[in-house]
């Protein structure tokens, strides 16, 4: 994998998927975001979201998830509140399998979930609603 290490094979398997992907330019690892603001006595807490990967339109934010547990629809709340401009360029990516077994906590998500098993098609499809990062806003990533 270029030598880069990963969370889990899943996560490996969409790196590789984004970076045979026609539509992204380049790919890279763990783009910080932040998703809450510093308020006393607590600092500001960001979100690593796992690929940040280019496009010709702007930047797109990818998650691989096995698990869409409280910590990550809270994370994905905060961000929809705090930072919606990267917030609407997210994109997750799960299993089919997780995919149907979690699907009340992925509705919750108002996000695009795509299949990795049918990766290409399902992106094709989500493009109309990505809204991709545009260079001008990219202060906002760390």
């Amino acid at each position: 994998m270029r030598g880069n290490t990963f969370d889990s094979i899943h996560e490996a398997d969409v790196y590789t998927k984004l970076c045979n992907s026609a539509s992204f330019q380049d790919v890279s690892l763990q783009a910080k975001v932040l998703i809450y603001p510093k308020l006393e006595p607590y600092p500001n807490k960001y979100w690593k979201i796992d690929f940040s990967c280019l496009t010709s339109e702007g930047l797109v934010w990818v998650e691989a998830k096995l698990v869409f547990d409280a910590k990550a629809i809270n994370d994905a709340f905060m961000l929809r509140q705090n930072n919606p401009d990267v917030w609407r360029a997210l994109i997750y990516v799960a299993s089919r399998a997780t995919i149907k077994k979690q699907a009340a906590a992925i509705k919750r998500l108002k996000r695009p979930v795509i299949a990795i098993e049918s990766f290409a098609s399902d992106m094709a499809s989500i493009q109309s609603e990505l809204k991709p990062f545009t260079p001008a806003q990219r202060s906002l990533c760390l």
